[in-house]
């Protein structure tokens, strides 16, 4: 496939592509579960290279498979332990 077949589409378009709702592409961005973006300026966009390597990742053979979790970008503080009265 050459790299003049590729586009980047908006919001509504990939998430189309995608088979997801707006909000839940919106969702996905927001939490770092979904594809990955351009912003450019208050725009975002997808580069639709990017959304088929991303749905390639997601591809299972079984229900009973999953995708591997993303990373989780960032760690949670622990809390110390209340000690007793």
């Amino acid at each position: 496939m050459s790299d003049l077949a590729h586009r980047r589409l908006r919001t509504p378009a990939a998430a189309d592509y995608l088979g997801y709702s707006e909000s839940t592409l919106e969702k996905k961005r927001l939490t770092g579960d979904g594809p990955p973006f351009i912003r450019l300026g208050r725009s975002i966009v997808y580069d639709t290279r990017d959304l088929d390597t991303w749905l390639a990742g997601r591809r299972a053979t079984s229900t009973s498979d999953r995708p591997e979790p993303p990373p989780t970008p960032w760690q949670p503080r622990s809390r110390p332990a209340k000690a007793a009265a």
